[in-house]
């Protein structure tokens, strides 16, 4: 649909107990007489999506002057986040851009942010994450304002519920975001200790600024 597919995630590349560059995060372990710091690096990273394929596009790394040393707080992936997002906004000003993201992120910034720049997005939602959203998800279902779909996905068979235009609100009922949600529960088949074919059962969800359908959602 001419939107570039980019997914953003943070990840520690390594972690000692020397420190070799003054820009690395600090962490203590430990307790008591045990303690001991330790140093990290860790990026947040952008990448092409394509069928198959994936392709490194933009890295941000965290640091320890990006922080707030005074109040001993340390970068994080959030901060990043936006620097990247920053960058990604400036290398591509008129390009669409759909981000695909992990369960840190299904909150009020970072959607507000994409609905402001004008990007798609596709976020893991939790089943912690935004009780109001899983609330009114919940209470729209049990009326069956629902859609569904159901496929065989390598080996796995897959049931879609999808709910579309619910209104989350924050910081007060004055400022609200729409977005659609789709949980996928999930049954594929392994062989047990007993050298029996078992199934397995998960439940994965998401948060989509796009309006979902059988046609789009897997």
């Amino acid at each position: 649909d001419g939107y570039l597919t980019i997914a953003i995630d943070g990840t520690q590349k390594m972690s000692s107990d020397r420190q070799w560059a003054k820009e690395q995060l600090q962490h203590e372990i430990g307790v008591d007489d045990k303690k001991s710091v330790r140093f990290s690096v860790y990026v947040v990273e952008a990448n092409i999506v394509l069928p198959g394929l994936c392709l490194p596009l933009l890295s941000e790394f965290l640091t320890f002057d990006d922080g707030d040393p005074e109040s001993d707080k340390q970068d994080c992936e959030l901060k990043a986040f936006r620097r990247i997002v920053a960058r990604l906004k400036q290398a591509m000003p008129k390009r669409g851009i759909r981000l695909v993201l992990d369960g840190l992120y299904p909150n009020e910034p970072t959607m507000r942010l994409c609905r402001d720049t004008g990007w798609d997005f596709m976020i893991v939602l939790k089943d912690k994450s935004l009780p109001s959203l899983w609330q009114d998800y919940e209470g729209l279902r049990s009326l069956n304002a629902h859609g569904t779909h159901k496929r065989s996905w390598r080996g796995r068979e897959q049931h879609f519920e999808f709910i579309n235009d619910i209104e989350y609100s924050y910081d007060s009922p004055a400022k609200r975001i729409k977005v659609h949600m789709v949980v996928c529960y999930e049954r594929r088949p392994f062989v047990n200790d007993d050298d029996e074919v078992d199934y397995m059962a998960s439940k994965h969800a998401w948060i989509s600024s796009k309006p979902l359908s059988e046609r789009n959602l897997h």
